[in-house]
């Protein structure tokens, strides 16, 4: 018997290896859903509205902060303080506001007017 090279190259045929991810149900911590369909039926029960399918939790916070008090400026930190939200998530609003226009910046003087700072934000004159 000759073995030619197409007969090295070829797979023995073992049988099929599936996985069963998914298959066990498993205890889950903080009471999350199990299963897609336990999740979709979590969240079609808990009220939600356009601001939570548009906003992450931190920008509706922000804005709502915001908007709420137009006529007042707030620095980085009283955003922070005011809104509960971690100060790198609350910075990066607040740049993304400045960038698209819809906030404006007031410099401070900082350290006896040696240096200037962007130390407020207020809502842009058009929005107020």
């Amino acid at each position: 018997m000759t073995c030619n090279r197409l007969d090295a190259l070829r797979m023995p045929i073992n049988g099929i290896n599936t996985s069963n991810m998914g298959d066990k149900i498993r205890p889950t911590r903080h009471g999350s859903p199990q299963r897609v369909g336990e999740a979709i039926a979590q969240y079609a029960t808990q009220p939600t509205g356009l601001a939570d399918a548009l906003f992450t939790t931190g920008q509706q916070r922000v804005l709502g902060l915001l908007f709420g008090q137009p006529q007042r400026s707030f620095t980085v930190s009283d955003i922070i303080a005011a809104t509960g939200t971690g100060s790198g998530a609350a910075q990066r609003e607040v740049t993304k506001l400045l960038v698209s226009g819809l906030v404006e910046a007031h410099p401070f003087a900082v350290d006896a007017g040696n240096a200037q700072g962007c130390g407020q934000v207020r809502l842009a004159p058009r929005l107020r």
